[in-house]
């Protein structure tokens, strides 16, 4: 662990709160691209965007559930390290 038992905690809170962060600005930029897009009459843009923006989120969530797997059958790697590694991904 890299800040021990007492300190893992606040680790996994902030990693929680810098994705939540991360999601919601992506979020904001995909919006107003597609609104953007749509105003300036380009074909295919913003379905385009919105398919590309909803598979990265469905990878994100797909690294999640892997992760969430090894921290079940791995004793070696706990949640702290798996919330490091997610957080890079």
């Amino acid at each position: 662990m890299l800040f021990g038992a007492g300190m893992g905690k606040y680790f996994v809170t902030f990693m929680v709160l810098v994705s939540q962060i991360n999601m919601a600005y992506c979020d904001t930029v995909t919006d107003a691209l597609t609104v953007q897009a749509s105003k300036t009459d380009v074909e295919d843009v913003n379905e385009s965007l919105n398919s590309f923006a909803y598979s990265m989120q469905a990878i994100g969530a797909i690294a999640g559930a892997l992760m969430a797997n090894m921290v079940q059958t791995n004793a070696a790697i706990g949640p702290f390290q798996c919330f490091g590694i997610y957080m890079i991904l």
